[in-house]
């Protein structure tokens, strides 16, 4: 009701499409403040978890710059991994500090990062926006060799080395094609290699 009061061009009788479209195509109009607000008082460290809440709120906060919501976003990668592409997608809109970054790596290191998809997702997310801590390197030496993690996560990790890593990474990936089984596995590790050309 509060946001309806900014937008002019919507009835009373306003269905939430309505209200979606208006505020997708007037951002101008959607009031941070309010959204911020809601956010504090819906998404407080010790309340219920709002799926539906959530997702719409992180969306409006994306639109509007808002960086209120990032903290609570680190959190839920260990609370929520489900949540893992809805906060790496509000985390990927917004100029970071390095230091979140860190906690986003920090949390990859422990023990309680336990599903590979999660750790595709971030390392995807990594990758996405060309950006390679050392520790992330570090970590994808030790994943992207790992035929027990999963085929995704692997790949990415390669893809992590083969931009971010060193001339020893560069040799371990090569040192993969003899021993690759499938073509897919052989076009993903000359694509990883693509430095070596330049």
């Amino acid at each position: 009701e509060e946001l309806l009061d900014h937008i002019d061009e919507i009835g009373e009788y306003a269905t939430v499409e309505d209200v979606e479209g208006i505020l997708r195509s007037h951002p101008d109009k959607l009031s941070p403040e309010i959204l911020e607000r809601t956010f504090r008082e819906n998404c407080a460290p010790n309340a219920a978890f709002e799926k539906t809440l959530f997702h719409y709120l992180i969306h409006r906060l994306s639109a509007v710059g808002s960086q209120v919501a990032v903290n609570y976003c680190l959190e839920l990668l260990l609370e929520h991994p489900e949540e893992t592409a809805e906060v790496m997608k509000y985390l990927g809109s917004l100029p970071l500090a390095g230091s979140v970054y860190d906690q986003v790596v920090a949390y990859m290191k422990t023990n309680d990062a336990i599903y590979d998809y999660q750790l595709y997702e971030i390392v995807r997310w990594f990758v996405g926006r060309s950006y390679y801590p050392a520790e992330l390197v570090r970590l994808c030496r030790t994943w992207a060799f790992d035929r027990n993690r999963s085929r995704w996560l692997r790949t990415y990790c390669l893809i992590v080395l083969g931009e971010g890593g060193n001339e020893a990474d560069l040799e371990m990936i090569e040192s993969q094609y003899a021993s690759a089984t499938t073509e897919l596995e052989r076009a993903e590790i000359v694509s990883a290699l693509r430095r070596m050309v330049d």
